[in-house]
């Protein structure tokens, strides 16, 4: 009897430790694979020069740091009964310290994002107003040749990829952008492959027509491309983002020209004339090479501004349309015009039917903080 007794009070007194043990590690392990991920999705091309994305960039180095020294000691601590702290006063002083910096620290870079975002929301909200009602009502509506009361198939077939993530010829890894020709030929911009492919109606394999090499800066190379348009003769203009060119491709041809060079590209268009537009995510603008068509005052939300123009079209009246990224909204600007107008959301970001939203990361952010504030305490 006195032996069971004996068992059950050991094991009752084991516990509060293999609880500090498990709890604590796998808080350690997930904890560390949201800081990579936080990392390396704040430190994107996409998101890096936005303020709230360095705001949390450095946030999730703070959490990294609380990861693998707070939270690491206090297991060895409390689990494994390592007298760490005992043993070594100067991490003894050090856990003090950065219990009260780490998580004032931390917290205040997530305040000074969600405080950017609410005032960026505000800003465009008060420069908007019932002006960009009008002028949404004013818009004439564009004849692109669907019928109005056309219908939709809900099921969609695959086109293209499908064969999950990878360098083979049936497969894509990380498709960002593409264009459909004339013939209902797909041409994908395979970004993480380096390379652009060509898919014919019906085949179960594409061609690569662009890079494949590798990447590099070489002119059989790409690096990180985001949008192809291909004109009537098969030429094709690649945004090759991160050797900050524009890059032709003639038809046919196993290595292409730069046509424009340092120039943060990320979305390309063409109209029907020919001409090139490319989107400028460091000079906030859309140009021709030639000059600058929509933007180029700097970054902001004013109507004459962009905050990371996005993905561009131009239409038959050489109208461009800018995705103004962190703006959350499509803006509009007419040939010849000094600013544009706002064509879809401009009401903050959200989630509403007359809103976009750029991001919505910050809520889980928020419950893991405070999940891992309160088991330190």
């Amino acid at each position: 009897m006195n032996t069971t007794s004996n068992t059950v009070s050991s094991t009752l007194l084991a516990l509060p430790y293999q609880l500090n043990i498990c709890i604590g590690l796998f808080i350690w392990v997930t904890g560390n694979i949201g800081c990579i991920g936080n990392a390396i999705v704040f430190s994107s091309r996409t998101l890096s020069k936005r303020a709230y994305a360095i705001y949390l960039l450095w946030e999730a180095l703070s959490d990294f740091i609380y990861f693998n020294f707070l939270l690491l000691t206090r297991i060895l601590q409390k689990g494994f009964q390592i007298p760490i702290t005992t043993n070594y006063e100067i991490i003894c002083k050090l856990r003090q310290f950065d219990s009260v910096w780490n998580h004032d620290v931390s917290l205040s870079l997530f305040s000074f994002a969600t405080i950017d975002r609410i005032l960026s929301a505000q800003r465009l909200n008060n420069q908007v107003g019932a002006s960009t009602i009008t002028t949404r009502l004013s818009l004439p509506m564009l004849d692109d040749g669907i019928c109005a009361s056309a219908t939709w198939n809900r099921n969609g077939i695959t086109v293209a990829g499908g064969n999950g993530k990878g360098p083979a010829l049936n497969q894509l890894n990380y498709p960002y952008g593409l264009f459909v020709d004339d013939d209902a030929a797909v041409y994908v911009v395979d970004s993480l492959n380096y390379r652009i492919v060509k898919w014919m109606p019906g085949v179960s394999s594409d061609r690569v027509v662009a890079g494949g090499n590798g990447e590099g800066n070489r002119n059989n190379q790409l690096s990180y491309a985001t949008k192809v348009v291909v004109d009537r003769t098969g030429t094709m203009f690649i945004c090759d983002s991160d050797n900050k060119r524009v890059q032709r491709w003639l038809k046919n041809d196993n290595h292409g020209q730069t046509i424009i060079a340092n120039i943060s590209c990320i979305g390309l268009a063409m109209d029907n004339k020919g001409s090139l537009y490319v989107s400028d995510n460091e000079k906030y603008c859309v140009t021709t090479g030639e000059q600058v068509v929509a933007g180029g005052n700097g970054q902001g939300s004013a109507f004459n501004q962009f905050w990371n123009p996005d993905h561009i079209f131009v239409d038959n009246d050489q109208s461009v349309f800018v995705v103004d990224f962190s703006n959350d909204r499509v803006m509009k600007w007419s040939i010849g015009s000094k600013e544009g107008i706002v064509v879809a959301g401009g009401n903050g970001w959200g989630n509403g039917t007359n809103q976009l939203s750029a991001i919505k990361y910050s809520r889980i952010m928020l419950l893991a903080k405070l999940v891992l504030r309160q088991f330190n305490e």
